[in-house]
């Protein structure tokens, strides 16, 4: 069984969407490491139906020289969606919300939810949706 561990920029005033316009100059290379690390020991990243989106336009045309090119290419993915049925990008399936919490039971070894505060909000309900999971780990970067 592993953990679900949010790894989402978000600002202290709670801004977590476009992130690509406001975090470049707080991304540091110690911050790389950091996800670099966490993206190598993770079983699988965990993205929303809109994240998935942009990822998999950008990141599959990308070469192995690009940093974080091949971790986002290789990496399971799991994919937080009622609507998207069979997704294209290497790695991917696709989770119903409900059943976001319950990923750690099946995996073998942690899981890296990116870029989804909706993904980030469905760990944190618990496999009941009444309460905080303690298994779900959350952290936030000044803007």
């Amino acid at each position: 069984m592993g953990k679900l561990y949010s790894y989402t920029y978000m600002s202290l005033d709670g801004v977590v969407e476009s992130p690509e316009k406001w975090t470049s100059p707080y991304f540091s290379d110690q911050m790389a490491s950091d996800l670099t690390t966490r993206l190598e020991a993770a079983a699988g990243m965990v993205l929303g139906h809109v994240t998935y989106n942009e990822f998999a336009a950008f990141w599959p045309n990308q070469d192995d020289s690009v940093p974080f090119a091949t971790l986002n290419n290789s990496i399971r993915k799991y994919v937080i969606s009622s609507t998207l049925s069979d997704p294209d990008w290497q790695n991917s399936r696709v989770v119903p919300p409900n059943e976001v919490a319950n990923l750690k039971f099946s995996a073998e070894g942690d899981l890296h939810i990116t870029g989804s505060g909706t993904g980030t909000q469905l760990a944190y309900a618990g496999p009941t949706g009444r309460g905080a999971d303690p298994d779900v780990s959350c952290c936030s970067r000044p803007r």
